[in-house]
């Protein structure tokens, strides 16, 4: 087998690793909408142009995610305090909830991945995938 192959087979092994089904994946959040809930968590007073700097994806694509997450209670929308002409989007506590949720859901894929590497092993696996990704 090629390392191409056996990359993508290793992939596919991690992709199945975990603790059930993605907590993101039963509230039907896209990717995208898990990217947003995570920056919303990570960082305050952010907008939509801010969003989609950082997702590095088109202001009408992060509209259309929000609209939806806010539809769906996950977002709400303020005015800026600074600067009464920008909206502010905040996380709603369902929201919160549900960043708690894939936060655990992490954790547990990553011990489950790191549990047959010992401390070494670890420190050199995390190198090297820190290398890869660069």
């Amino acid at each position: 087998m090629n390392t191409e192959r056996e990359l993508i087979e290793l992939l596919k092994k991690l992709m199945d690793m975990g603790a059930g089904q993605p907590p993101a994946a039963r509230t039907g959040l896209s990717p995208t909408q898990v990217n947003i809930v995570d920056f919303l968590h990570s960082e305050e007073y952010l907008t939509v142009k801010d969003l989609s700097r950082l997702l590095e994806l088109s202001p009408p694509t992060v509209s259309v995610a929000v609209k939806k997450m806010e539809e769906s209670g996950l977002i709400q929308k303020s005015i800026s305090s600074r600067d009464g002409r920008i909206t502010i989007l905040e996380l709603t506590d369902k929201a919160e909830n549900l960043y708690k949720a894939i936060e655990r859901y992490r954790r547990e894929k990553v011990r489950k991945l790191m549990a047959n590497l010992n401390k070494e092993e670890q420190k050199i696996f995390l190198h090297l995938l820190g290398k890869a990704v660069k």
